[in-house]
């Protein structure tokens, strides 16, 4: 198994172990271009940096029981006991990342087996573990819009769980999620897929089977509920939290005398240990609000029910003993008199707003005329799905009226020149024709005056 970071700089890659030895996950950083001289060859294996994760299960330290010394008539020495061999982790089966620096993996052991770990590559124990099967896990994946992870096992089993948002203090994974068994015990699980809207899932086994299932609205209002009631305990915890360390902090300063200064925060993002609380209360609020819409959305649920199952009734009676439609209103002017109550809220609400709707309008004209009106060409940039490159528009501005008008004169200008060098040409033509015309009539005028002069001459 292997997965590309979020910013496709770093590939993790799972190792399997040999000859009795556990596996190990890998991760590869990718060269730049300014690395890699492809001029001379394509091998990059000198320009790979990579480095090693092995995996290491944090097991719980058990005290052992003090020794009870025996003495025996033969004074023989005891022997000692066998250490216990430590449990091993087995061979990674699946991984994948889910943010910059932080990455999820499976594991085949005995004590691993069925456990999502998030883990980092800056401590050696995992930071997070998610019992999720119980048969080894051998696909992980994120859906498209990042709020939930499937998974699927060696038995057939696929389970989908939610994602909260990446807070500091709340947790990013829920603890619960939903498991079902769908390709058999034998089958393992080779592809499972939401949907780009996460209403459908989509599983393929080695059983032979695809199947399309929808995700229905109360899987999604409980989704929604856990990830409140998960964020409003990671809250109340880390307000605890800060509660002991303070608390810590006053039993240092009563033991000694001299107390150092502590250094200040300079992280802007930081909370206080006020905004610690007021986050918690904030966080409690939502969740019983929460809480209260649930029980609300239960009871309309149970009146829904129990309105079409009277409907279920009446439309099995015969005809002559089935009420009509609007028998089933209780008071049927109570809907007019609902209509008209919010129409006049409504109505109110318009008259109170229409002075700010205007002035909204207004300055969103003026913020129009100001920068779009006058824009012929905007800047649009489309960027490359699978490379970094980019095609962008330059943003270009229409002329404005005074620049029109002098560019339509300097057109009327050079068409009255050309109109004029036109029949300046034209009277030319004229001119050259009549002058070669009666260069000719003369031409002939004066030989009918040589011939008649030598004619008598002749004949004398």
């Amino acid at each position: 198994s292997i997965s590309w970071s979020p910013d496709s700089t770093k590939l993790i890659a799972c190792v399997g172990g040999h000859q009795g030895h556990d596996g190990e996950l890998i991760e590869y950083s990718a060269p730049t271009l300014a690395e890699v001289d492809t001029s001379t060859t394509f091998d990059v294996s000198a320009s790979v940096a990579s480095r090693v994760y092995v995996f290491e299960k944090k097991v719980p330290v058990v005290e052992a029981p003090p020794k009870v010394e025996k003495k025996d008539d033969l004074d023989e020495e005891a022997e000692p006991e066998p250490e216990p061999e430590p449990p091993k982790n087995g061979t990674p089966r699946a991984c994948l990342y889910v943010t910059a620096g932080t990455f999820l993996v499976t594991m085949d052991g005995a004590d691993t087996v069925g456990v999502v770990y998030e883990c980092t590559f800056d401590f050696k124990h995992p930071i997070k573990e998610l019992a999720t099967h119980d048969a080894p896990i051998t696909l992980l994946r994120v859906s498209h819009s990042n709020q939930f992870l499937i998974s699927g096992s060696a038995n057939g089993q696929v389970a989908i769980r939610g994602i909260a948002e990446p807070q500091p203090d709340a947790a990013r994974f829920l603890s619960k999620c939903w498991l079902a068994n769908l390709h058999g015990v034998e089958n393992r699980v080779g592809g499972a897929a939401l949907g780009f809207d996460d209403k459908t899932v989509v599983t393929s086994g080695h059983d032979g089977n695809t199947l399309l299932l929808n995700i229905s609205l109360e899987f999604q209002i409980a989704i929604t509920d856990a990830m409140a009631v998960d964020a409003a305990h990671a809250a109340v915890a880390a307000a605890l939290a800060a509660e002991l360390a303070l608390e810590e902090l006053r039993l240092k300063a009563v033991s000694v005398e001299i107390t150092p200064e502590a250094e200040d925060i300079s992280d802007p993002t930081h909370y206080s240990i006020q905004q610690e609380k007021i986050q918690a209360e904030e966080d409690r609020r939502q969740a019983e609000a929460l809480r209260k819409k649930g029980k609300v959305r239960e009871r309309l649920v149970a009146l829904r029910e129990r309105f079409e199952a009277l409907l279920g009734t009446n439309a099995a009676l015969p005809s002559g003993e089935q009420l009509a439609p609007e028998e089933f209103e209780v008071d049927p002017e109570l809907r007019v008199l609902l209509e008209k109550a919010a129409a006049d809220k409504v109505e109110e609400a318009r008259k109170e707003l229409a002075w700010e709707s205007e002035k909204k309008a207004i300055g969103l004209q003026k913020l129009r005329a100001a920068f779009l009106d006058d824009v012929a060409v905007e800047y649009i940039e489309l960027q490359a799905f699978r490379s970094p490159h980019a095609v962008a528009s330059f943003r270009t501005k229409k002329l404005t009226p005074a620049q029109r008008e002098n560019i339509n004169s300097v057109h009327t200008l050079i068409a009255a020149e050309e109109a004029n060098k036109k029949g300046k040409d034209a009277g030319g033509a004229v001119d050259s024709a009549k002058g070669a015309a009666g260069r000719g009539a003369a031409g002939r005028t004066a030989g009918e005056g040589a011939a008649g002069d030598d004619g008598p001459g002749q004949t004398s």
